[in-house]
């Protein structure tokens, strides 16, 4: 599993670190004109896949730093699979 996803064409990222028994997303970042556009969600799917075949749980705080408030933010990890009460995580699919 890679330390760090990469859309080069969008200049969006994700990067990852070693936490516990697992990676904690420490960053997601999709510049302010390619936001919307499902960039974030289609980095996100690429660690999430790659987190589930090699067994690996994923973990996150949610700290907003851009349009999307707290809630927002939540849902969206939700949508992922994402639980949890102040450190989220994402067991992998079996």
């Amino acid at each position: 599993m890679k330390n760090c996803y990469v859309d080069y064409e969008h200049q969006s990222i994700v990067d990852l670190c070693d936490y516990g028994n697992g990676l904690m997303i420490t960053r997601i970042n999709v510049l302010p004109k390619h936001r919307g556009k499902g960039i974030g969600s289609k980095l996100l799917k690429q660690v999430c896949d790659d987190a589930d075949k090699e067994k690996i749980i994923l973990w996150l705080e949610i700290l907003p730093s851009g349009p999307l408030d707290y809630d927002a933010l939540k849902a969206w990890y939700e949508r992922y699979g994402f639980k949890g009460n102040g450190i989220y995580h994402r067991k992998p699919k079996q």
